[in-house]
């Protein structure tokens, strides 16, 4: 039964004003049921509880605990608190960390992941470990140290972590949880957070990062709805311990409009059954406060200023009232259920909701609060009582401070607060105080000297903050101010300003303002040789690469370079190198880009820094991608990949690696690991300018395989991230080689003079030299197919084209090869290239095919060197040769192109195959018995659809000819579609005319 208390029964109501039965919520019940049943499987999930205040999140996140419980699944939360915005960094993840440290999960982690996670719990370091990094790589470090600790957890048996109250979230908070919603896609966990979605500001931070998890495919939603009558019924029938009358529910239920904790309330303050009914919620709280009496009151009205959550010490402290007195009131407070009583992360107590604390702050005077907040500030100042170590406490005392008006206080504790931040890599928390100064400033005369920095310093700082919270654009702005208040003779600041401009204007693709900077930079420099001049040498050699212009950047990181040598500065040299590395590869020297590398590994061993050697590992992989070394380049981006999980920047270079894995892949034709790594790539639903490269990679893949669908809308995705130079280039290659592929050569040319266009160098440029390639080889085709319509005017204009495309391929490769030998690479292409010359000039010659087959085989690209038999076989077949000799190739290339499934490449051989009577499965060595004409039955009509299609007519143009409707013209295309195996219009067409199938009037002899 239920007990009262004498003087505690309120109309006959006992005291308990929570249903100890969960009442309703079925179907967000089961949910969370499933979702934990699929976490205990390895399979992650995100739910996100929304609702309004009081609707009940909470009790449903109890409810998940209690079921996690029960299916032996390890249970961890953490409380977001809304002391001010920004100020408490990691707030939940204090929680959840602590409590994992003290069930002993952190002993199985190595010295440096304690290392980190000390940052946010002091205790979990051994005084033999060390100090734990800071900087912008920090906040990668501590989000990886999470993350494996959660990862360790989830080991002998899954995890629920379950965050409260996510709207209060710290920037950094919700940078955490965003990661290891992307980075954790294998474990057995389960995130459970509630926030208040729809009272949001549409600027609200939250926002923005629930639309970027509702991408993931295991991320789910869960709005909560007020009661209806029947379930206010079910909660009161817990609460009474009886059914309730019904004039009584009806009256709870009309006063509560279904909010259970309004319902609650009601009854809880004697608001029923014939009392008054308070009229409006306010009331309700106050009157539920006013059933404390004076002391207790007095005790919960700090606590209200002093945060959701109190530590019992701080609260002792600031309410001066002897501690037999604080107990006894803290008992009756808890008792009326205005208070819980907490004991992590140390023993203090919480407001039993939000409603609850907001209304104990509006019977307090103005005056009243701020002498409240000047006495926290005091005593945080004078002990460490802040239980989330210096972050929170120096946090809090900037709060108080300024919130109390005193404002050189605000200002110290504020510059205090940002240090703590910057040392846990809280870089969102930083920016957030570096602002609070910035506004202070002006209202303290002597700012600069208590600081110990004047304004400009402040902004370049506030700026570096900005950007390392990701907010580039207004990293650019914030120092752009700090550039208009320095001295223009001031030249050693103005430039180190100057160069961090330059790095948060590009990334932001301000590329004007980061063009600007190095300009000025460069220029204010002059003469010097120093190891500024190094820096500011090669972010303009970066910028000229970045842009295409490879000769002028070149240039610049030489001169870096020597300089840098000069003055003995090795990590800058290191860096030169690197751009320097990245000039020559684009240039296509790549004997003189593995030099550049290998040195600058070297150095960036010796200075261990793991970050920046993350991206050197990547650009090396590139240099042997372009070198033709794609097992290499493979390994270097594994192990590139290794280090940044290791040190937690994987998020910030885990696409870019990724994609490189994926290129390799695709040339080694290992596509189905290439599938699996375009997955991985996407199920992060990455929103960075490196995913272009993962879209284009997966639509050559879908190219290839003749996934025309797929690849075109990997294409539409990739063309909305803008780009400029060789990103451009690479942006549009992948678009060029489907449009030829698909027979659309005009789209196919107009791209390919797009690309050029793109190049400021396009004689020295070898990011163009794929495009080159696969357009010279369109252009062939184009000339083929308007010979057999005798359309003679197309085959000149196709010939020419082709000329001019073989030219400048052949300027840029030969200078290359000129420059330092370069590699198998350039050299397989240029043989592909001539042997392509052969086609476009109607001169077929099998010998100029063998070279290009040898260079393939050697490289181990399986589908270009299955392209290569295939053109050697044709090629042998247009000279004259018998089907003996053809033979060997043609089932060699049938062979791996069945294999790899790239099924454009296999039709279009058992095509021609078809055409020479060359059975593809008979022995090697001989012809083998006429090839049976295709069991592939095309019905008349059909065929007059395809000669239309592969006169380039569309649908529309078919039926008003035909006299048929549109609809009916797709229903025939869809129908040779299938029984040629064909995976578009085009690809159907280009195949029946192969097998001879089609009209002789729409293939004219030549």
């Amino acid at each position: 039964m239920f007990e009262t208390a004498p003087g505690r029964n309120i109309g006959g109501v006992p005291r308990r004003v929570s249903s100890p039965v969960f009442v309703g919520r079925v179907a967000e019940r089961a949910a969370l049921s499933a979702a934990l049943e699929r976490a205990a499987t390895g399979e992650p999930g995100i739910v996100l509880i929304s609702g309004e205040a009081g609707v009940g999140k909470t009790r449903l996140l109890t409810e998940v605990s209690t079921l996690s419980a029960g299916m032996g699944v390890t249970a961890v939360g953490g409380l977001c608190v809304d002391v001010a915005a920004g100020t408490l960094a990691y707030a939940p993840f204090v929680d959840i960390v602590r409590e994992l440290h003290r069930a002993g999960y952190t002993a199985a982690l190595p010295p440096p992941t304690r290392s980190e996670l000390s940052r946010l719990i002091p205790e979990i370091r051994p005084a033999r470990d060390a100090a734990p990094g800071g900087g912008q790589g920090g906040q990668g470090r501590l989000f990886a140290a999470v993350r494996d600790l959660l990862a360790v957890a989830s080991t002998p048996t899954p995890i629920l972590v379950t965050i409260e109250d996510l709207h209060w979230a710290d920037a950094s908070t919700l940078d955490l949880v965003t990661y290891l919603a992307r980075s954790v896609q294998t474990e057995p966990w389960l995130l459970v957070a509630t926030a208040r979605i729809d009272t949001l500001n549409r600027r609200h931070p939250l926002l923005g990062v629930v639309a970027e998890l509702a991408r993931l495919p295991w991320f789910e939603r869960i709005d909560i709805a007020r009661f209806d009558e029947g379930e206010v019924v079910q909660q009161l029938t817990g609460i009474l311990g009886r059914i309730p009358e019904p004039d009584l529910a009806r009256e709870v239920f009309e006063r509560s409009d279904g909010n259970a904790f309004f319902a609650e309330e009601l009854v809880a303050t004697g608001g029923v059954r014939g009392a008054p009914l308070p009229t409006s919620l306010r009331e309700v709280l106050a009157a539920r406060l006013a059933a404390l009496d004076d002391v207790t009151q007095g005790i919960v009205r700090v606590a209200a200023v002093a945060g959701r959550v109190v530590g019992h010490e701080l609260l002792e402290r600031v309410a001066a009232t002897p501690s037999p007195v604080l107990i006894a009131a803290l008992r009756e407070a808890v008792d009326q259920r205005v208070l819980l009583h907490v004991v992590d992360p140390a023993p203090g107590y919480a407001f039993r909701h939000a409603l609850l604390r907001e209304a104990a702050l509006d019977q307090l005077l103005a005056a009243e609060r701020t002498v409240i907040h000047r006495a926290i500030a005091d005593t945080l100042e004078q002990e460490a009582l802040s239980p989330g170590g210096e972050l929170a406490r120096t946090g809090e005392i900037a709060y108080h401070a300024l919130a109390a008006g005193d404002l050189p206080r605000a200002l110290t504790a504020s510059l205090a607060a940002v240090t703590a931040a910057e040392a846990a890599s809280a870089h969102a928390e930083a920016e957030v105080h570096l602002d609070r100064i910035l506004e202070i400033w002006p209202r303290v005369p002597d700012a600069a000297a208590q600081v110990g920095m004047d304004h400009p310093d402040l902004l370049a700082r506030a700026a570096r903050a900005a950007a390392s919270a990701g907010h580039q654009a207004r990293g650019a702005a914030l120092a752009r101010d700090a550039l208009a208040e320095l001295d223009p003779a001031d030249r050693q600041r103005r430039v180190a300003v100057l160069l961090e401009l330059f790095d948060y204007a590009w990334e932001a693709t301000d590329i004007a303002a980061a063009e600007g900077a190095v300009l000025e930079a460069t220029s204010m420099l002059g003469e010097e040789r120093s190891a500024t001049s190094v820096q500011a040498f090669t972010a303009d050699a970066g910028l000229r690469w970045h842009q295409g212009r490879y000769t002028s950047a070149r240039e610049a990181a030489l001169r870096g370079i020597a300089i840098a040598r000069e003055c003995g500065a090795r990590r800058d040299l290191a860096r030169a190198l690197t751009i320097l590395g990245q000039i020559h590869t684009h240039l296509g020297e790549t004997n003189n880009a593995e030099e550049s590398y290998a040195e600058a590994a070297r150095i960036f061993e010796d200075l261990s820094d793991p970050d920046v050697q993350t991206r050197s590992s990547r650009y090396r992989a590139w240099a042997r991608y372009m070198h033709g070394r794609f097992e290499e380049s493979l390994a270097l981006n594994r192990h590139a990949l290794t280090i940044a999980r290791r040190v937690g920047s994987d998020g910030r270079y885990g696409v870019l690696l990724l994609d490189g894995i994926l290129e390799s892949l695709i040339e080694l034709g290992r596509w189905a690991e290439a599938r699996a790594t375009g997955g991985q790539i996407l199920e992060r639903k990455t929103i960075s300018f490196e995913v272009v490269y993962t879209h284009m990679s997966l639509a050559r893949l879908d190219t290839l395989q003749g996934r025309i669908a797929e690849a075109e809308h990997e294409i539409a995705q990739a063309a909305e991230i803008p780009a400029v130079g060789p990103h451009r280039i690479w942006q549009l290659e992948d678009t060029i080689f489907l449009a030829y592929a698909t027979g659309r050569h005009a789209d196919g040319r107009r791209l390919m003079e797009s690309a050029l266009a793109a190049s400021p160098e396009p004689d020295r440029d070898a990011t163009l030299w794929w495009s080159l390639l696969k357009a010279i080889g369109g252009e062939a085709d184009r000339a083929d197919a308007a010979r057999r319509r005798r359309r003679i005017t197309e085959v000149v204009e196709a010939v020419a084209t082709g000329r001019r495309y073989l030219a400048v391929f052949r300027r840029s490769a030969h200078a290359a090869i000129e420059a330092d030998g370069a590699g198998p690479m350039v050299r397989s292409e240029l043989s592909s290239a001539d042997a392509e010359e052969s086609r476009l000039e109607d001169r077929p010659e099998p010998a100029l095919w063998m070279p290009a087959v040898e260079a393939r085989f050697e490289l181990q690209q399986p589908w270009e060197l299955a392209y290569a038999r295939y053109r050697q076989a044709e090629a042998v077949l247009a000279s004259g040769g018998g089907a003996i000799d053809a033979a060997p190739p043609l089932r060699d290339a049938h062979a791996a192109a069945s294999n790899l499934g790239a099924a454009p490449l296999r039709i279009a051989i058992e095509a021609l195959a078809s055409r020479a009577r060359i059975q593809l499965d008979s022995p090697q060595g001989s012809a083998g018995p006429a090839m049976k004409t295709s069991a592939t039955t095309l019905t008349a009509r059909e065929l007059e659809v395809l000669t239309l299609v592969a006169a380039g007519h569309t649908n529309r143009e078919i039926g008003d000819r035909l006299f048929i409707s549109e609809k009916t013209v797709s229903v025939h295309v869809t129908h040779a579609m299938n029984k040629l195996g064909a995976l578009s219009r085009y690809e159907a067409a280009a195949a029946a005319t192969r097998q001879g199938l089609l009209e002789p009037e729409s293939r004219p002899s030549h």
